[in-house]
């Protein structure tokens, strides 16, 4: 799954799926984002194109960790970067086998995901 084109006059996103669409990852990005989800399929090449392009990118406001974790580490490891950010809100919402919480401080967002 990638994100391939929004569309800000309308607050459209279309999202790629090289395989099954997942709906339930739509309705959280929906949620979260506060915009109109569109599935669409790519190829595997275009998907694994895309996918190394992004990887290069360094992205500040996202944080990965990909070892498995209880609920109660993904718990503490949130609380430590609400903390941090001096977050004013949070949203939380499943991704395949990833919890994903977004954190919404007064002057930054991070969205965090935690394998569980």
């Amino acid at each position: 799954m990638l994100p391939v084109h929004f569309v800000a006059q309308t607050n459209k996103l279309v999202v790629g799926f090289a395989e099954l669409v997942d709906c339930r990852i739509l309705s959280t990005i929906e949620a979260f984002l506060n915009c109109t989800v569109i599935p669409c399929f790519i190829t595997r090449d275009e998907f694994d194109s895309h996918f190394q392009a992004a990887r290069l990118q360094p992205c500040n406001d996202e944080v990965v960790f990909d070892r498995r974790s209880s609920i109660q580490e993904i718990a503490s490891i949130t609380r430590s970067y609400a903390s941090q950010i001096g977050a004013v809100s949070a949203s939380f919402g499943m991704c395949r086998d990833y919890v994903w919480s977004r954190l919404q401080g007064t002057q930054a967002a991070v969205d965090l995901l935690s394998r569980i």
